[in-house]
C-alpha cells in the first residue's frame, strides 16, 4: 500500500514518469489551480516572479497535496466494499465504477467527473461561484472521488480509457455527461474522449468547456454523437446569472441561446410556516421552493444546443 505522503524524491521516482500535463499552462491559471489550496493562494503577479525552477517546486507541492487525498482513499478502500468492487492497479485499491450514474439534477445520465477549478484552464471569472465546487467542499467522499479520477486522468489515462470502454460496454448509456465538474486539461485527455466517443455512436456525449480556445476541440465537437456547450457566450459573458442577466443574455442573442428552466424565478412558489427555534418560541419561516426539473427527463437543452444559459442557484 502506497504511503499517504510522499517526499520530493518519491514524486521524481519511476511510478511518477509522466509528465504533469499543466507543464504547458499559462500563468493565469497556475493562479486558479493553486488559489484552489488555501495553503498556498498565488496571483499572476506572484508567479511572474517566480523562476522555472521555483514554478517546478509550487507544481511538485500541489502535485503531492493531490496524490495525499488519492493515497488516503486508497487506504480505505484496500478491499472490494457494496459500492468500490473494481480494482484499480495504478492506485492499488478498488474504486467504484468511474461512471457514476444520476444525481440529484441529471436523471438517466452517466456522469464523469474531474476536480473543480483545479483542472480549469479557464475559470478566473467563475471560480468565485463555481457550482461544482460547493460539493467538493461540503462532501470528503466527493473531494476524494474527483482527486483519484483527475490523478487517473493525469497519470494513468490508459487505463481509465479502457476503464471507461469497459463500462460503457456494460451499461449501453443513452447519455453521458462529461464533467459535471471540471474540464479539459490536456489534449491528450481531449483526444482520449474522441476516441471513446468514435467508439460509441449511439450514445449521446455532451460536455460544458471554457477551454476551446485553448485546446483543440474541434474534432470532438464535430462529432454527430457530440455536443459542446459553451460556458463563454459569444461575445464573452459566462453563461449564467440572476433573473436580469438572463433576460438580457435572451434580448441580445435571441434564437441563438436557449435557457434552462431550472430554478426559473417564474416558477417559484414561496410557503410560509411556523416552527420552534432553538430557544423554543415560535417563529414564522418563508421557504422558495422550485418545481423539479431533471435534465434528460424534462430537459435537453444542453444535448443540442451550443448556448444555454442559466439562473444561478
Amino acid at each position: 500500500m502506497f504511503a499517504a505522503t510522499l517526499s520530493a524524491a518519491d514524486m521524481n521516482g519511476r511510478r511518477f514518469h509522466a509528465v504533469f500535463p499543466c507543464a504547458g499552462f499559462t500563468e493565469t491559471h497556475f493562479s486558479e489551480m493553486f488559489s484552489y489550496s488555501d495553503e498556498m493562494p498565488l496571483t499572476p503577479e506572484d508567479l511572474a516572479e517566480l523562476s522555472p525552477e521555483e514554478i517546478s517546486e509550487v507544481l511538485l507541492v500541489s502535485k503531492m497535496k493531490l496524490w495525499e487525498r488519492v493515497a488516503y482513499s486508497a487506504e480505505r478502500h484496500a478491499k472490494p466494499s457494496n459500492g468500490c468492487k473494481i480494482w484499480c492497479e495504478p492506485i492499488k485499491a478498488y474504486i467504484s465504477p468511474v461512471l457514476s450514474y444520476e444525481n440529484s439534477k441529471l436523471h438517466g445520465i452517466y456522469i464523469f467527473d474531474l476536480l473543480a477549478v483545479f483542472t480549469c484552464r479557464n475559470c478566473s471569472t467563475c471560480r468565485d461561484s463555481c457550482y461544482a465546487l460547493k460539493a467538493q467542499k461540503m462532501y470528503i467522499e466527493t473531494l476524494l472521488r474527483r482527486s483519484y479520477m483527475t490523478w487517473l486522468a493525469m497519470h494513468f489515462l490508459a487505463w481509465l480509457k479502457e476503464e471507461i470502454i469497459a463500462e460503457i460496454r456494460k451499461e449501453n448509456p443513452e447519455f453521458i455527461r462529461i464533467h459535471s465538474s471540471g474540464d479539459f486539461f490536456s489534449q491528450n485527455y481531449v483526444n482520449m474522449w474522441t476516441e471513446i466517443a468514435r467508439l460509441f455512436p449511439e450514445t449521446k456525449f455532451y460536455y460544458y468547456t471554457k477551454v476551446d480556445r485553448i485546446l483543440e476541440l474541434d474534432t470532438l465537437k464535430n462529432m454527430e454523437n457530440v455536443n459542446q456547450v459553451s460556458s463563454i457566450l459569444p461575445e464573452g459573458e459566462r453563461n449564467y446569472g440572476d433573473k436580469a442577466f438572463v433576460a438580457a443574455m435572451v434580448e441580445k442573442y435571441g434564437s441563438k441561446v436557449k435557457v434552462c428552466p431550472y430554478h426559473a424565478p417564474e416558477t417559484a412558489r414561496k410557503f410560509t410556516y411556523r416552527r420552534l427555534n432553538k430557544n423554543f418560541k415560535w417563529q414564522t419561516v418563508t421557504v422558495t421552493k422550485y418545481p423539479e426539473i431533471h435534465c434528460g427527463t424534462d430537459c435537453r437543452f444542453c444535448m443540442s444546443n451550443e448556448f444555454v444559459v442559466f439562473y444561478i442557484h
